[in-house]
């Protein structure tokens, strides 16, 4: 989508990876991190779409739908509707790649440290975000944006491979989620069938001890 074709419906759509799975982050400052698949709480909190984590500079929102994110197996894809007027200057600079890296703020809720090839590393297994962020450069490789409404020639070729699972994960996600929704209620069903045998069992196993109760009863034992 040209600027003047952006300018004149008033939004342009932004598309990307937030964060990747299971690759390893280049912190040169603090401990590297890596996160692990099945990590994210998308439940908690309304992450919002910013540029260099200022919240001041905030485009989309999950509160009011004008962003979405889901996580698969590549990473963490998010969709913007981001308004011209407020976003166009982060238009030009996704467009032509001066920023078109993201980041995120972490809240960790569980992790654990190793030791890999001489450096500390520490996986995260669960976690929630607060925040995507758009900037020039991010520290997990990979996670990358471009503009949503692009023909596949136009994307630059730092993100070809990350537009490419987009697109399938996206295209996939009604699949995986029912696939999901039905191990669910497998689960669920599993269960509840084991609960009402146990309930089961300890009502039969009360009913067997009744007798003996009675005869307790009868011969004064209980008194």
């Amino acid at each position: 989508m040209s600027l003047e074709a952006a300018a004149a419906r008033g939004w342009f759509l932004v598309h990307g990876y937030a964060l990747r799975i299971g690759v390893t982050s280049a912190h040169e400052d603090r401990t590297p991190i890596r996160l692990t698949a099945g990590c994210f709480n998308l439940l908690r909190g309304w992450p919002f779409l910013c540029f260099m984590h200022e919240p001041s500079r905030k485009f989309a929102w999950q509160g009011n739908g004008s962003l979405k994110i889901d996580a698969d197996s590549y990473g963490l894809r998010f969709a913007a509707a981001v308004s011209y007027d407020e976003g166009h200057q982060l238009l030009g600079g996704i467009h032509d790649g001066r920023f078109n890296n993201c980041s995120v703020m972490i809240n960790r809720h569980q992790s654990e440290y190793v030791h890999e090839n001489g450096h500390r590393v520490e996986l995260i297994s669960k976690c929630s975000i607060s925040e995507i962020t758009i900037c020039p450069q991010g520290a997990i490789a990979g996670s990358v944006c471009w503009l949503g409404d692009l023909p596949r020639e136009e994307i630059r070729p730092e993100c070809r491979e990350a537009y490419q699972q987009w697109h399938k994960n996206a295209a996939d996600a009604p699949a995986v989620a029912a696939a999901k929704a039905k191990a669910t209620a497998r689960l669920l069903a599993e269960a509840q069938a084991a609960a009402s045998r146990r309930l089961a069992d300890r009502t039969k196993s009360i009913r067997d001890d009744r007798p003996r109760w009675a005869n307790h009863m009868r011969s004064g034992q209980f008194r």
